[in-house]
């Protein structure tokens, strides 16, 4: 089993099992793997029949947990499909032991039912789920009730130490360009703690790889990208992966040639395979038609049915959200031609729970303030007729930010949306100049479920607190935010601008620090999302696109350095 960020339009399967399979994976960019989605029959600590031909097979939180946040959803899995019209909250009871009132809802892809409290659960308690009454499809009953019971974490933080000083920070992994370098994407986790990611250079190709990375810190290239000529190249965007261990991925040129500003003979970029026994192939080629996108610089979101969902940039041609069937034949679901519709979708897809993807564009939105237009918030809703998109928010490069390079994170608790942008809010210092113009360090923001209503969480100053964010916010198992910042925190780095942050903010907007990179051993400018781990909370990955051992540097990287895989402990 894996850890990430998956969507679904046939089937929500990832969202019902979010805290099964997920340890706090962002709008980015992190995807479940192998691995039984069920779990034991029955987990320790729990009651319940071990013989039913219909039962519950296992539930989040677990039996017995503690420090359990708030804001937690309850995720029943059955035995088999249920009988919808027996998943209720008659059948399914949460007691404290007085009952809590909520909602219940059932997806049969998945034959999961999620109850989600009306409100977030008090803290310091022990709560008390109870399933009975629940039928199979079949009419079959359970033998007896189930029950599982847990605890509350101290406070709405969930125990965090954030902005106390004691997070522990440590390099898993520096990259020597031998065996890659310069990753820019987040990373997934698998059921035994091995983590997998690309590097955008180095290998033995010089134009990167994908790598697993065990705990103890052993790195394996699952392959080097770059040959044959017909092979991708420079992947930016982390993996994904589906049940049977199969990993999914772009990179930004590589694969045939074709028109793109930034392909020339180098190619227009590739959507990837690579299966269980390490052996890569091409899925689809962009610039197969004059329709298609080109330099995808996202990772992919999967659904049920095996169908990969991802946006391209295509200078010349046309930005594009598409979708690639697991036989390899795209879908265009929309081209963005700029102007007020938006361009440049840097960001992955996210999809919330009703199906409806959901992305960023970096330009484009029809504002002034930025040379090409400051960005706008999108959706794709599918209907009968096909993929119709909305724009839904429209950044002015003010105070509310400008120029989001980095995708949605969506919390299906509460049904809002969390973001960053490259510029904007009030900053003013001299590093965060673009396009000659001095527009603020970047903002985190919220958006409503409607994607209409922002609300700025934080405004960078590009000085201690960091600035330029480019990676999707990781939403944790608390209910926080962390996400990494690519300039400011210390500015006597070897980056002129500093080289970046690690930070973690309330949804309330209270912010702190947890690392601030020095450029040296511990790496630096980092861009791709964190991920939690799905075992232990208190721990989180990363990756830096520069940093690590100064002797290494690449003909295009950051340098001085290769970047380095870190882990952050608090």
């Amino acid at each position: 089993m894996f850890c990430g960020i998956s969507g679904a339009r046939r089937s929500l399967w990832p969202f019902a099992l979010f805290p099964l399979l997920l340890s706090g994976c962002g709008s980015g960019s992190h995807q479940p793997l192998p691995g039984n989605p069920n779990g034991p029959s029955n987990p320790p600590g729990s009651t319940g029949s071990t013989s039913a031909s219909f039962s519950v097979s296992s539930i989040t939180p677990a039996a017995g947990a503690g420090g359990v946040a708030l804001n937690t959803a309850i995720k029943v899995v059955f035995s088999s499909a249920a009988d919808a019209s027996t998943v209720n909250t008659t059948n399914i009871q949460v007691t404290d032991p007085k009952a809590v009132s909520g909602a219940v809802a059932y997806d049969a892809s998945t034959s999961t039912a999620t109850f989600t409290p009306s409100s977030p659960f008090v803290a310091n308690t022990t709560y008390t789920v109870r399933v009975s009454g629940v039928t199979s499809s079949t009419g079959t009953g359970m033998a007896s009730p189930f029950t599982s019971s847990f605890s509350t974490a101290a406070s709405s933080s969930g125990g965090s130490t954030a902005g106390t000083g004691t997070a522990q920070f440590t390099v898993l992994h520096t990259f020597e360009n031998t065996d890659g370098a310069n990753p820019n994407a987040a990373l997934i986790e698998d059921a035994s703690g091995n983590l997998y990611s690309t590097t955008q250079y180095g290998g033995k190709y010089q134009n990167g790889t994908a790598f697993k990375l065990t705990s103890s810190g052993t790195l394996t290239a699952l392959h080097n990208f770059g040959y044959p000529s017909t092979d991708g190249a420079r992947p930016m965007a982390p993996l994904v992966a589906d049940a049977n261990g199969n990993l999914y991925g772009t990179t930004y040129v590589g694969g045939i040639l074709c028109e793109g500003v930034n392909s020339g003979s180098a190619g227009c970029g590739v959507v990837f395979k690579i299966d269980a026994a390490g052996n890569e192939s091409i899925l689809y080629s962009f610039g197969t038609n004059s329709q298609d996108g080109a330099n995808p610089p996202s990772g992919l979101i999967l659904d049920s049915a095996g169908n990969l969902y991802g946006t391209d940039l295509s200078w010349n041609l046309h930005s594009t959200a598409y979708e690639i069937s697991p036989s390899g034949a795209e879908t265009i679901l929309h081209s963005f031609p700029g102007g007020s519709d938006g361009i440049l979708p840097y960001g992955s897809l996210v999809m919330d729970a009703s199906g409806t993807l959901w992305g960023t564009a970096a330009a484009g939105g029809g504002t002034s303030a930025c040379a090409r237009g400051c960005g706008t918030v999108f959706k794709l809703q599918h209907t009968s007729s096909g993929w119709t998109e909305t724009v839904t928010y429209r950044f002015t490069g003010g105070k509310d930010g400008g120029l989001p390079y980095a995708g949605l994170t969506y919390d299906p608790v509460h049904q809002v949306f969390y973001g960053t942008t490259r510029v904007g809010g009030t900053g003013t210092a001299s590093d965060c100049t673009y396009d000659n113009q001095t527009l603020g360090c970047g903002v985190v923001f919220k958006l409503d479920a409607t994607g209409t209503k922002e609300t700025v969480l934080h405004d960078f100053s590009g000085q201690a607190d960091g600035g330029w964010p480019r990676a999707n916010l990781l939403l944790d198992s608390s209910g926080n935010l962390l996400g990494t910042t690519t300039i400011g925190g210390d500015l006597s780095c070897p980056h002129a601008n500093g080289c970046g942050t690690i930070f973690e903010i309330t949804p309330n907007g209270q912010f702190s620090t947890l690392h601030t990179f020095a450029g040296g051993s511990d790496g630096g400018v980092p861009r791709g999302a964190l991920l939690q781990d799905k075992n232990n909370p208190s721990v989180y990955y990363g990756t830096t696109a520069a940093g690590g051992d100064p002797k290494c540097q690449t003909q295009y990287g950051d340098g001085p350095g290769c970047g380095v895989v870190f882990k952050l402990t608090q």
